[in-house]
C-alpha cells in the first residue's frame, strides 16, 4: 500500500465508524479526517512457533485483514484501538523467521489516544503466551 493509499484507507473508516443507521454523513466529515495528523509506530519483536497462517488468524480476531500478501509474508489490517477501540489503526505486518516487524498508522484528533501503539498492544496481546514471551 502506498502511503496515500493508507490515508484514504484511515480517512474511509473514520467515515464508516460516523455513519448513522447505514447513512453516512457525506461532504464534511472527509475533509476534517483528512486534515487529521496521522500517527506512526513501529515495532520488532521475537515469536516463537509462529506460523504466518496463525498470525493471519491472530488479526481476524481483533481486526480485519486488508491485503494478504503470503508470497511476501505481509498482511496489512484493520484494528480497533485507542480510547475503548473505537478509532481505527492501520497495521502493516511482516514476519521474518521468529521476527514480526509492524508499522501502524492511525489519525489522532486534538487528543492524543496513542491509536498506533495501542494497536500494535492489541495484536502483541493476541500473541501473548504461546507465541510472544514478555
Amino acid at each position: 500500500m502506498t502511503r496515500e493509499q493508507i490515508e484514504q484507507d484511515l480517512i474511509n473508516s473514520l467515515d464508516y465508524l460516523t455513519s448513522n443507521n447505514g447513512r453516512m454523513f457525506k461532504g464534511s466529515l472527509s475533509k476534517v479526517s483528512s486534515k487529521l495528523k496521522t500517527e506512526i509506530e513501529f515495532d520488532i519483536f521475537h515469536v516463537e512457533g509462529l506460523s504466518y497462517g496463525l498470525l493471519r488468524d491472530a488479526l481476524t480476531r481483533i481486526g480485519e485483514v486488508v491485503e494478504d500478501r503470503e508470497a511476501k509474508s505481509e498482511i496489512i489490517a484493520r484494528v480497533g484501538a485507542g480510547f475503548a477501540d473505537l478509532n481505527i489503526a492501520l497495521l502493516v505486518i511482516s514476519i521474518t523467521g521468529e521476527f514480526i516487524s509492524v508499522a501502524s498508522y492511525a489519525k489522532e484528533g486534538l487528543i492524543n489516544q496513542h491509536t498506533a501503539k495501542k494497536a500494535i498492544n492489541n495484536l502483541k496481546n493476541s500473541l501473548t503466551g504461546k507465541y510472544l514471551n514478555n
